[in-house]
C-alpha cells in the first residue's frame, strides 16, 4: 500500500532485508522462521555487507595502502591491538602505530598540502627531502640513532623465522621494510608469533621516532 519512497516503517523494513539480501518482509509472514533460525540468517547477512562495504571503501583510498584489510573479518582485532595490552603505556604507542598505518599522523607533507603548499614539504628535521612517512620512518638522518637500534633488533628477529631470499626482498627494498613496519599481516608467511614479536618492535620503533622528532621540533 506504500509507495518505495515512503518513510513508513513496514516501507524500511523491506528496503532493510533488500539492503542485506534477506528474504521478503511477505514471504516471512507467511512461512516466519524460528527466532534462533532467524539470528543465524540476519547475523552473517548483516556482517557480510558491512565488511565488503568497509573493504570496497578501503580499496579506494590511497592512504590505506599499507594497512592490511584485505584480511580483515567481522569482530577481529587487528594485530596493532591484539598485541598492545590494555597498559596505557602500550595503549598509548599503539595510538601512534594506528595513525601511522591510517597514514593520519600529520607530518611536515600533510602541513603543505592542508596549507595549499604555502608550507614547505621538506623535512624540518634534516632539510634533505619531503617529510612523508617513508622519510620519517626510514631516511632522516637526525633519527638515525633512534632507529638504527630498532631496525637491527628486528632484522635480527626477522633473520631468525625466514628464508635468506625472504630476508633479503623484506630488507634490499625500502617499500618492503616500510610495510614489514607500518602492517607485517600482511605477510602471510609470519605466524601469529611472529606478527606478535614484530608488532612490539615496531610499535616501540614508531613511538621513539614520534618522541624525538617533537622533542626536536620543540
Amino acid at each position: 500500500m506504500k509507495s518505495e519512497s515512503s518513510n513508513s516503517w513496514f516501507r524500511k523494513v523491506v528496503t532493510i532485508t533488500e539492503l542485506y539480501d534477506l528474504p521478503s518482509p511477505h514471504d516471512l509472514l507467511v512461512s516466519p522462521p524460528s527466532k534462533s533460525k532467524w539470528k543465524k540468517l540476519v547475523n552473517p547477512s548483516v556482517n557480510y555487507y558491512w565488511i565488503t562495504k568497509l573493504k570496497s571503501e578501503a580499496s579506494e583510498k590511497s592512504s590505506l595502502n599499507l594497512l592490511n584489510y584485505a584480511d580483515a573479518e567481522f569482530g577481529s582485532i587487528h594485530p596493532i591491538w591484539n598485541t598492545c595490552g590494555s597498559e596505557p603505556y602500550s595503549t598509548l604507542r599503539a595510538c601512534i602505530k594506528s595513525k601511522l598505518a591510517c597514514n593520519t599522523y600529520t607530518l611536515q607533507c600533510d602541513k603543505s598540502k592542508f596549507s595549499k603548499r604555502q608550507i614547505s614539504a621538506i623535512c624540518p628535521l634534516c632539510g634533505t627531502e619531503e617529510e612523508n612517512r617513508l622519510h620519517f620512518i626510514l631516511r632522516c638522518s637526525r633519527l638515525n640513532n633512534v632507529r638504527n637500534s630498532f631496525i637491527q633488533s628486528l632484522k635480527t628477529f626477522i633473520k631468525d623465522v625466514v628464508s635468506t631470499k625472504l630476508y633479503d626482498e623484506l630488507f634490499c627494498s625500502e617499500i618492503n621494510t616500510l610495510q614489514l613496519i607500518i602492517d607485517c599481516s600482511v605477510f602471510h608467511f609470519l605466524t601469529r608469533g611472529d606478527v606478535f614479536t614484530v608488532e612490539c618492535i615496531t610499535r616501540g620503533l614508531c613511538f621513539k621516532l614520534h618522541q624525538v622528532r617533537s622533542t626536536l621540533l620543540r
